[in-house]
């Protein structure tokens, strides 16, 4: 998988430059406030909020 993709869903083409070099090196845990993670993040409290009902 690249991680770079001009119009993809892993572009980074919105990140700063900081976390598109940490993108590049492959170290995703430095990137711990990125787009992604929060949209996960978000995700799963939907999901858990949705099971306790």
């Amino acid at each position: 998988m690249l991680l770079y993709q001009e119009a993809g869903v892993y572009g980074i083409n919105g990140a700063t430059s900081s976390h598109e070099a940490a993108l590049i090196a492959g170290q995703l845990n430095d990137v711990p406030n990125s787009s992604i993670d929060i949209s996960l993040k978000d995700l799963h409290a939907v999901r858990k909020q949705a099971n306790r009902r």
